[in-house]
């Protein structure tokens, strides 16, 4: 369960990267919250419920941004659904 100081965080982040790259506020969303999520690696549906969003604006911003490289997916042997987290090597 998200935390409000981590929903905060992500809301400002969205804001910060829509006005100065013209990023969607969910990427932006996105970054932020997966830079301060614990456990780093979070599954879509995590991903949505602790944003409050729906899960395929959830995984339009993971394309996104797995397109700038600045996250990646895994994928943990015997689970069916992928991991997200953030890439800070980007």
């Amino acid at each position: 369960m998200a935390t409000d100081a981590e929903i905060t965080f992500a809301d400002h982040t969205g804001r910060f990267y829509a006005q100065r790259y013209g990023f969607p506020p969910m990427v932006g969303r996105l970054i932020g919250y997966l830079a301060v999520c614990d456990p780093r690696e979070q599954s879509i549906g995590e991903l949505a419920e602790a944003l409050l969003a729906s899960r395929s604006a959830i995984a339009n911003a993971v394309k996104s941004l797995e397109i700038l490289k600045l996250v990646r997916r895994s994928r943990v042997a015997g689970e069916r659904m992928d991991r997200v987290r953030i890439d800070m090597s980007s």
